[in-house]
């Protein structure tokens, strides 16, 4: 009896640790989706391809915070961490550093890769 309640009680615990990584997953899985789509369908000609994926990002943002799937402090912290990334990311993108660059064309960026935009 007591081995059957330990099993019951892992495998609740599994399940719940379970949807909790995928509710911590909403986001980046959204974002990765958004990406595979617009990589192999994409038929907008009005908005570039990377102008969509970040309209996209912040449109699902706030869709979570509207739906209190995201606190207000949450947001604070990605911004806080998105305006250090952006930061970082124009020192290695700068003609000096030139690390990086994106292979197609784009207006809300300024050589900036995803990870932090």
């Amino acid at each position: 009896m007591l081995n059957s309640i330990k099993v019951k009680r892992f495998v609740r615990e599994f399940w719940l640790f379970g949807l909790k990584q995928a509710y911590a997953c909403i986001f980046g899985g959204f974002l990765l989706g958004i990406m595979i789509l617009t990589n192999f369908w994409y038929p907008l000609e009005a908005i570039h391809r990377y102008d969509f994926i970040f309209l996209a990002a912040i449109a699902f943002q706030i869709f979570l915070l509207a739906t209190k799937l995201e606190s207000f402090k949450e947001s604070v912290v990605i911004v806080i961490f998105h305006i250090v990334a952006t930061i970082m990311e124009l020192f290695k993108t700068s003609d000096a550093i030139g690390s990086w660059s994106y292979p197609e064309e784009y207006i809300f960026g300024r050589a900036v890769p995803y990870k932090s935009v």
